[in-house]
Parts: structure tokens; C-alpha cells; sequence
């Protein structure tokens, strides 16, 4: 059987210079053209875009200045990175667009570039709600605190007695950022990142109450949108790449993790029934087997 000797990795070059993920050489593998190339189906291997990790990198800053704001930072942490269903909406998207001018009468247009411009990214969130409506009390504490009161118009931060207080209250202080970064199929190579500021919940949280006895008690999900400003550069996939080399997946086997119960609890194991307890009755009342 033959080996297979041949590099078919592009490297960085030409176009693939700011890859940080290995890319396949594409005047390699081709399928589509006279006939197939079954010596070069590795190199035809699709790409499968892997779920994106979610990184929070900067907190609200309000929360430095309330009481338990160390926990709604650890609250925030894992509510983006830990809770959501899905994650979707984050746009690197860039279109360009044209003037145009007609060439003859016969309807053909020539056209030239005249402006390019980059998707505006939505982040939005996808929760099922927990138990006591957690998730909700976050996001309108949140809103209210740092964002605005709708009856003052004012965030109610400013109602609290906070003596340290900051002199002014920008954007980053009702706002945080987030790192997204897709990982390669080895979990070792950035693939896209996005760096995102400006992050603010936008949604209105529901807060309805109905009573329907025909149709029972309801689950609720929600979906949570945020403002965002978005980068995506050679700065920020050096920054995710930094990230990626801290998040090892060595010797982390779910199959290897603990089991969710060790032992019996007691109160099952006082219990006098049961496989081994009728195990145990039956081995004693054996005929004929005492000595």
C-alpha cells in the first residue's frame, strides 16, 4: 500500500499568509474537473465549521462598584460562556458595493467598486430560563442598574450610596467585551475570531404571567440580544490563538470524569428490600445447605 508522502498543506503564503489554522493547497484534490482523482481525496476534505468558544473578556464595569458585583461578574462568566442553548448572529461578513454605468443599449452595465463595508454583528443568546427565573433577575438588574430606569431615566446605580462613585459613566461601564474564536478540527488552531465591544442587552426580557390549566405549567426560552462593535484582525487572531494555547484538551475525557453518585444513600441502603437484600434472604434460607 502506498504512503502518502505528498504535503498537501498550502502554508502560509500568498493569501493564506494570515491563517493561523492549516489550509489545504487547493490546485490539489479537485473532484469536479474531466474525471475524479481518487489519489487526491485527502486533499478534497470539506471544511466543517466547529461550534465557537465564547471567551468574556471585559465585564461591565458597574459591577466593581455595587455590593455582590463579584459574583454578578462570575454570574456574567458563565451565563456567556456556560448557559447559552446557542450563539449566533456574530457577522465578519464584508460587501462590496458599485457604481455602475451602461455599456450600449443592450442592458450590459460596467461597473467599479465604490465602497466596501463590513456586516454589522447582533449577538444573540438563546437561554432556557432557570429555576426562579434567574436568568431574567440578571439581565434586568443589569439593564436597570447600569443602562436606565424607565420611570428616571437615569441608571439606578446613581440611586444607591456608592461613595466612590466615578466621575463620568462611558460605554465599557455598562458594557462588556467578548473574544469568539473557531477552533480547527485539533482544537489547536484559530480558524475565525472576532473580538466584540460595546456588548449591551438589548432585548426586552419577558415578563408575562398566564394561567391556562388546560395546557399546564410552560417552560420559557429566551433570546437575548446585545449591541456590539466587531474587529477582526490580525491583532485579534493573535490575541485568540493566545487564548487557544491556554485551553488545553489534554487528559480532559468526559469518560474519565467522576460518576455522578459513588455510593447508595443511606436512607435507600437502610431500606429492607431490594436485588441484594432478596439475594441475601434467599442465601440464608437454603434447604439443606447448613452445616
Amino acid at each position: 500500500m502506498a504512503n502518502d508522502f505528498v504535503n498537501r498543506m498550502l502554508g502560509k503564503e500568498s493569501f493564506a499568509k494570515g491563517a493561523y489554522s492549516p489550509v489545504v493547497d487547493p490546485r490539489m484534490g479537485q473532484q469536479m474537473g474531466f474525471m475524479p482523482n481518487f489519489r487526491e481525496l485527502p486533499s478534497n476534505t470539506p471544511y466543517t465549521r466547529k461550534s465557537m468558544i465564547p471567551i468574556l473578556v471585559q465585564h461591565p464595569l458597574f459591577m466593581d462598584y455595587i455590593d455582590g458585583g463579584q459574583l454578578m461578574i462570575e454570574t456574567l462568566k458563565v451565563l456567556v460562556e456556560e448557559h447559552p442553548l446557542s450563539i449566533e448572529g456574530i457577522n465578519l461578513t464584508i460587501t462590496p458595493d458599485f457604481a455602475e454605468t451602461p455599456v450600449g443599449g443592450g442592458g450590459q452595465k460596467l461597473r467599479i467598486i465604490q465602497n466596501m463595508t463590513q456586516a454589522e454583528s447582533t449577538p444573540s443568546f438563546s437561554y432556557q430560563e432557570k429555576y426562579g427565573k434567574v436568568i431574567t433577575r440578571f439581565f434586568t438588574y443589569w439593564q436597570r442598574t447600569a443602562m436606565m430606569n424607565p420611570e428616571t431615566k437615569f441608571p439606578e446605580i446613581l440611586h444607591m450610596a456608592i461613595s466612590d462613585m466615578p466621575e463620568e459613566i462611558l460605554e465599557n461601564f455598562m458594557s462588556m467585551s467578548m473574544l469568539f474564536i473557531e477552533p480547527d478540527p485539533t482544537h489547536r488552531y484559530v480558524v475565525e475570531a472576532a473580538l466584540l465591544s460595546n456588548m449591551m442587552p438589548s432585548s426586552g426580557i419577558p415578563r408575562e404571567m398566564v394561567r391556562n390549566l388546560p395546557d399546564g405549567d410552560q417552560a420559557l426560552t429566551l433570546s437575548m440580544e446585545f449591541t456590539s462593535v466587531t474587529e477582526s484582525t490580525a491583532a485579534v487572531f493573535e490575541f485568540a490563538q493566545e487564548v487557544l494555547n491556554s485551553i488545553s484538551l489534554t487528559g480532559v475525557s468526559p469518560n474519565n470524569r467522576p460518576a455522578a453518585f459513588d455510593s447508595i444513600h443511606a436512607n435507600v441502603e437502610a431500606a429492607n428490600r431490594g436485588y441484594k437484600k432478596s439475594i441475601e434472604e434467599a442465601g440464608s434460607n437454603q434447604v439443606g445447605l447448613q452445616a
